[in-house]
């Protein structure tokens, strides 16, 4: 091999290192997206949900009222991927603005419920009436529009708090925002923040606390004006000081709404009309929460 031919070999080495190099970080970029694509297909392939009944139709419409009415009769439910029931034959009656507790070990049912309140899921066995109407016959976009519902972790978008907080109800002014807001004990912060109302709190809410995202999220649920509030471990992972504050909203809502709070936090439902007890899918006990202290299975989870 000539000089020449040795140094232009080498140039030419030199040129295509920094394609292959790329190259081989092509198959991560397409291994990420694959992945993406698994999170989106997954959406897309899932049965369209047909509200089988007329929304014109009056009988299957929920009224408009400040409270909901749900009552469980001989419900018994089990997921389609599973032959293990996660309720058992269970009964009983929520009435119209009362602040009910749901407390039980992981696993026994809990969150199960809030599905079947949602019409996610019908019961396997038993019926489930919402005020008088089986929740069959009922349309589910109707007795959506009627329930708010906050879990963990909170769902946050990269915009302002008011548009956070106005996504259920696009109607709302930001007068209403702020009551919302006010409600929530979010004022707090949301004054403090640079452009107030209108800042953009980053994706998921990363600008703000864990116990702020929270608060913002029941403000959001608050301003649905709903009549019936679910609260799925709201005060779970927050400190005593943010915990206090969501146990002041559940004293703003009892007797205006409906409001039923999953809860292992059992001093946010000392205020509760009533507690029911979970375990296993049995709902074993109920009462208040000085009626249920010394009783086996909520003293047990009182003293944990």
């Amino acid at each position: 091999m000539t000089p020449g031919a040795f140094v232009s070999f080498i140039a030419a080495m030199s040129l295509m290192f920094e394609p292959i190099r790329r190259l081989t970080g092509v198959n991560a970029i397409l291994q990420k997206g694959f992945a993406a694509c698994d999170s989106i297909f997954e959406i897309l392939d899932k049965k369209v949900e047909i509200h089988e009944y007329s929304l014109n139709s009056p009988s299957q419409i929920i009224e408009n009222r400040d409270g909901m009415m749900i009552e469980f009769e001989n419900v018994s439910f089990r997921y389609p991927a599973t032959d293990q029931y996660s309720l058992k034959d269970v009964s009983f009656k929520i009435t119209d603005r009362e602040f009910i507790g749901i407390v039980g070990s992981t696993g026994s049912g809990k969150s199960t419920l809030f599905n079947l309140f949602a019409a996610f899921y019908l019961p396997t066995k038993g019926k489930i009436n919402v005020n008088g109407v089986s929740i069959e016959g009922l349309s589910k976009k109707s007795l959506r529009e009627k329930i708010s519902w906050v879990g963990q972790p909170v769902t946050l978008f990269d915009d302002s708090v008011f548009s956070n907080v106005a996504i259920g109800n696009t109607n709302a002014s930001k007068s209403d925002a702020l009551k919302a807001l006010e409600i929530a004990h979010c004022m707090d912060f949301v004054e403090k923040l640079p452009d107030g109302i209108d800042t953009v709190i980053g994706p998921n809410g990363s600008n703000l606390s864990g116990g702020q995202r929270q608060r913002l999220a029941i403000a959001r649920a608050l301003l649905r004006n709903s009549s019936i509030y679910l609260f799925d471990e709201a005060t779970s992972a927050l400190d005593s000081h943010s915990a206090g504050l969501i146990r002041m909203v559940y004293d703003e809502i009892k007797g205006h709404k409906t409001l039923v709070v999953i809860s292992h936090d059992l001093s946010t439902l000392t205020n509760a009309n009533k507690i029911y007890v979970f375990d296993n899918g049995s709902l074993v006990e109920s009462g208040t929460h000085s009626e249920l202290i010394d009783k086996k299975h909520y003293s047990k989870l009182v003293n944990k």
